[in-house]
């Protein structure tokens, strides 16, 4: 198998100036402007996801079942994939209108 240089696009990255001082290249880079990533329900369409996950996880089911019944129901994350507990979790984490009991 014959593969070219852009197959790794991260080969040709140079360090910052932190990273030639010693930091880490991890956590330093990033693939948008800086201006932050928008919290989840900001998109369109995404509010309808978030009022499901937020129902799901009041009615007492893990993060982990909530992304399987997100995936049966056809929805896909933001970047297109399929949904894991994680990205549930981390939404239910970052989001100042959850609360784990009902109101």
């Amino acid at each position: 198998m014959n593969i070219g240089p852009d197959a790794f696009p991260w080969a040709n990255l140079q360090p910052t100036k932190s990273q030639k001082d010693g930091g880490s290249m991890f956590g330093t880079m990033s693939s948008h402007s800086g201006t932050g990533q928008r919290p989840y329900g900001a998109l369109p369409g995404e509010r309808q996801i978030l009022g499901h996950i937020r129902n799901l996880s009041r009615s007492g089911m893990s993060p982990y079942k909530i992304a399987q019944t997100l995936n049966s129901l056809g929805f896909l994350t933001r970047t297109g994939r399929l949904w894991v507990g994680g990205t549930v979790h981390a939404i239910l984490k970052r989001d100042p209108d959850w609360t784990k009991k009902p109101a």
